[in-house]
């Protein structure tokens, strides 16, 4: 796994952040009026590059508060602990 740190895209959203070169997909560049205050202290002029994920890739820590979110919601209505396993192979299947 080589990990890099830099600018990604996830949900047509621009992050910084850390993730797996090995997964991206393609790349492009950084537009100027997609930065925030927080990203752009993280833009230099040299680099500007913006990378994409294959569809199959490791989570993202946006991605990882999302599932968090997600778990958080199904724990209102149903019984959840570590020690119960939760199947997302249905959900898998249908994205192939």
């Amino acid at each position: 796994m080589r990990m890099k740190k830099g600018f990604y895209h996830y949900r047509r959203k621009l992050y910084y952040g850390t993730y797996d070169e090995d997964q991206t997909a393609g790349s492009g560049y950084v537009r100027p009026e997609d930065l925030t205050p927080e990203l752009a202290e993280h833009f230099s002029g040299k680099d500007r590059a913006v990378c994409r994920f294959w569809e199959n890739h490791s989570l993202l820590e946006p991605e990882y508060a999302d599932l968090q979110a997600i778990l958080s919601k199904m724990s209102l209505f149903m019984d959840l602990n570590t020690k119960q396993e939760v199947d997302f192979s249905p959900a898998e299947k249908g994205s192939e």
